[in-house]
């Protein structure tokens, strides 16, 4: 079984995969990983379900989660998915619609 191991890695290309993905995706990065990628998860953003990138300073891979500041942005990322949900009931283009992010970003700056 160990054998794999001492073999070289190869990388797998999912991006396949992640095009296929139809429902909102947040994908939290700590900053100073050395396995994702800022250009792949950047590229995360423009591609597939186009996922919101929050990066976490002072962080590697994978942030705790255990401390309110990166659980904050987990709720408030739920919550506008949830206001999201309500608009299009509404009959409202989320994505056309004139307000604040919650996650503290400016939309209405290009």
């Amino acid at each position: 079984i160990g054998d794999v191991f001492h073999e070289e890695q190869k990388d797998v290309d999912l991006w396949a995969l992640w095009d296929m993905i139809e429902i909102p995706v947040l994908v939290l990065r700590g900053a100073d990983s050395t396995l994702l990628t800022r250009e792949t998860a950047e590229e995360m953003t423009r591609r597939g379900p186009k996922a919101t990138l929050v990066e976490i300073p002072q962080c590697g891979h994978a942030p705790s989660l255990m401390v309110d500041s990166q659980t904050h942005i987990i709720r408030n990322w739920l919550l506008e998915q949830m206001r999201k949900d309500e608009m299009r009931a509404d009959g409202i283009d989320p994505d056309l619609a004139d307000h604040d992010d919650p996650l503290g970003r400016n939309l209405n700056e290009k």
